[in-house]
């Protein structure tokens, strides 16, 4: 499914130097590693999955493919794509032996369209060389003239072209002067006049519907304090394999802090803020690139590398950097797809996007055999997450969905619907084995949004001194986001709604909306797209644990702790016994009882009915899917009710 509201056309790649028929695969041993294999080389991952998404980009008419592989969910996905009836099944698999094996299989095609060198002592010029990559053909490389260097051995050794060269561009940067050999002013900061300049001379012509936001090239530059952080080692750990799609998508790529009150660790002289306002030119342009349509952020604040607390004495601790960030998007009508830490690489997404499914979506099973029983029992429900971006879900599918007890226990699983775009094979695979007791549910929407920051005058709260939760930053500080553009909800609407439908999803899933409890207005859009209802994030349902809008209910998703199974049932007896209604939804995130699989959450069910039965011999306790959970609900006539209001 793949559902084009912008009709933008990719370019055609010649794949030379590949054979029509072949999947070329590529492992990160013993082809992608440094230092006699001891090390993830950063650089010639990059080189890998560049050549990776130009080529793929072109599959349909070519034949031909290329593969990575990286961790078992390649293997495991590599042979599901290949079955004999699924879009590569065909294909004969030829891998690269060695490094070298892998250059000369690349060098026919980086001869033809040449490199693009990106300058160390100004990394940010990696992610201009990638954008450059996705429209131009032309390959990124760092310019090393170390001998042995990967720049050494294409430029001096192999005689690969330079088409173009960034090196130097951008040095002695002052703010209000023009940026050399430019018309453009600078910000004062290398990093970002590197942006400001591929802003005007190239994302005019970037795909309108997304941006890629990744890591740039400081975590492999030795003298950026970025490469010193303690994840800096990993080209997987820092996203690199992630760029195959980017470039395959012709995205505009880039890598800023949103967070205006300090310097950043990766450019600690800049003039203050420099990093915040570029990214918000950057997103304000595609806003009108795309004239006001909806659109999406690929990528995650790289809060393990840079940008807060975990790294540094800094202001924001990650989640609260994750959070301004996703408010700050969705200020410029973007959601964000989040390539979120851990695992953060989301390797072959270029592969996968050209995979046709072969299972269509069944539903969920609805069950109106089940009565509410007023004030007789409590009804509860367990909701799996978190699984708002391609890595995780990735990674998870397999293991949830091979799982022995699959279909034996009532399962809610909470998947980002926009994924289906980028990992079509995983939602055919859940399409596949789901069977009556499984039931899906839209994560987060369509795309992780602030929902309430889809309002013109939304101020946020992760970057406001008023609101100190979590906050390690002096209360003078704060620049809070602001939404100054007129409304969008009907272009989210517009956005989200086919894949809602296409998916046949009626129920939205750990919506997510920071410190801000939502809002009539915002709980109005879901109450469109999903229109049997939704849970809630804990902070984000605010007061309350139960409500319902204009008769739709939405609900807290309550966690529980507890180190042994036996501490977190009583601990959930706790939660349930002192709600204000008879329903509670229990969510489930990865944890060392590993809730997250159906066996998990057998466990976990049947343990907690037997301490319920030493509590309460009575037993008013019931255990039910998801879908008659909120239709009980609903009929109970319970929760606050937030009904819509004249001038709402």
């Amino acid at each position: 499914m793949q559902i084009d509201s912008y009709n933008y056309k990719l370019k055609h790649v010649e794949p030379t130097g590949f054979n029509k028929g072949e999947i070329y695969i590529i492992s990160q041993k013993p082809c992608l590693m440094k230092n006699g294999g001891k090390d993830e080389g950063h650089d010639l991952t990059r080189l890998a999955v560049c050549v990776q998404g130009l080529i793929n980009r072109g599959f349909k008419n070519h034949g031909c493919a290329i593969a990575l592989d990286m961790d078992v969910t390649d293997d495991f996905w590599l042979d599901y794509i290949t079955e004999d009836n699924a879009t590569y099944g065909k294909m004969k698999r030829v891998k690269a032996e060695s490094t070298q094996d892998m250059l000369d299989k690349f060098m026919p095609f980086l001869m033809e369209n040449g490199l693009v060198v990106w300058d160390s002592f100004v990394p940010s010029t990696a992610n201009v060389a990638s954008t450059m990559c996705g429209l131009f053909s032309c390959v990124p490389v760092k310019f090393n003239e170390e001998k042995g260097s990967l720049y050494d051995v294409l430029v001096n050794e192999r005689k690969i072209p330079v088409k173009h060269s960034l090196v130097g561009m951008f040095e002695g940067a002052v703010k209000g002067e023009k940026i050399k050999n430019t018309e453009l002013i600078s910000t004062g900061s290398p990093k970002c006049d590197a942006y400001i300049w591929a802003m005007d001379k190239f994302m005019p012509e970037c795909n309108p519907e997304f941006l890629a936001y990744t890591l740039d090239g400081a975590p492999s530059c030795p003298q950026n304090p970025t490469s010193k952080t303690r994840d800096a080692y990993s080209a997987r750990i820092t996203g690199i394999p992630n760029h195959d799609y980017f470039v395959y998508k012709q995205c505009f790529f880039f890598d800023l802090t949103p967070y205006r009150d300090e310097a950043p660790i990766d450019e600690p002289d800049q003039p203050i803020g420099a990093d915040g306002e570029t990214l918000r030119k950057i997103l304000k342009k595609r806003y009108d690139l795309a004239n006001g349509r909806f659109g999406e952020v690929l990528g995650f604040p790289p809060w393990h590398v840079k940008y807060t607390t975990h790294v540094g004495n800094f202001d924001l601790i990650p989640p609260r950097l994750e959070w301004h960030f996703v408010e700050c998007c969705t200020s410029y009508n973007c959601g964000i797809e989040a390539d979120a830490a851990n695992p953060a690489w989301m390797s072959n997404g270029s592969l996968y996007t050209n995979y046709t499914r072969r299972y269509e979506p069944k539903g969920n099973k609805v069950h109106g055999e089940i009565k509410y029983e007023p004030g007789t029992k409590y009804y509860t429900i367990c909701y799996t997450g978190d699984f708002d971006c391609s890595p995780w879900m990735k990674w998870r599918v397999p293991m949830q969905w091979t799982d022995k007890n699959v279909g034996k226990v009532t399962v809610a699983y909470n998947y980002g619907i926009n994924l289906i775009e980028r990992i079509p094979m995983a939602f055919d695979y859940v399409y596949q084995h789901q069977t009556e007791n499984d039931y899906l549910t839209a994560g987060e929407g369509m795309g992780y949004v602030v929902a309430d920051a889809m309002f013109k005058g939304f101020i946020g709260k992760e970057a406001n001194p008023e609101y100190s939760h979590w906050t390690r930053y002096p209360r003078e500080k704060g620049s809070p986001v602001e939404r100054t553009l007129p409304d969008c909800d009907k272009e989210y609407i517009e956005y989200a709604e086919p894949y809602y439908r296409a998916s046949k999803l009626d129920i939205s899933g750990k919506l997510i909306n920071c410190f801000t409890q939502l809002s009539k207005k915002a709980l109005a859009v879901y109450n469109r797209l999903s229109p049997k209802g939704g849970f809630l994030c804990n902070i984000t349902a605010g007061k309350y644990d139960f409500q319902t809008y204009n008769g739709v209910p939405y609900f807290r998703v309550i966690g529980f702790g507890g180190d042994t199974l036996e501490k977190r049932c009583e601990h959930a007896y706790e939660k349930m016994m002192s709600r204000d209604s008879d329903f509670i939804a229990y969510g489930f995130c990865d944890n060392g009882l590993n809730c997250c699989t159906p066996s998990g959450v057998k466990e976990f069910i049947d343990a907690f009915e037997e301490h319920i039965k030493k509590v309460d011999p009575v037993g008013k306790y019931r255990y039910v899917d998801i879908d008659t959970f909120l239709r009980l609900a609903a009929e109970s006539g319970q929760g606050v009710k937030r009904e819509e209001q004249p001038g709402d």
